[in-house]
């Protein structure tokens, strides 16, 4: 059985990337036991047919990452 699931603008599809992005680097930072084979740099490649849509989002990325907001 397929499934299929549609998500408007906004929805937050990118941040599952983001989120993925994240755990990965907080399990290098701090390792768990059990976990292993992790990249040492972690990167993500998103494909969006717009710029303005992708520096966006490269802009929301860097703040979420950041350790000290403005």
């Amino acid at each position: 059985m397929a499934f299929t699931r549609t998500m408007s603008s906004g929805g937050g599809k990118t941040a599952v990337f983001y989120g993925l992005l994240l755990l990965i680097q907080e399990l290098i930072t701090n390792p768990v036991h059990g976990v292993e084979d992790l990249p040492t740099t972690p990167v993500i490649l998103i494909v969006t047919p717009l710029i303005a849509l992708g520096n966006t989002q490269n802009r929301r990325l860097r703040w979420s990452t950041c350790t000290s907001r403005p």
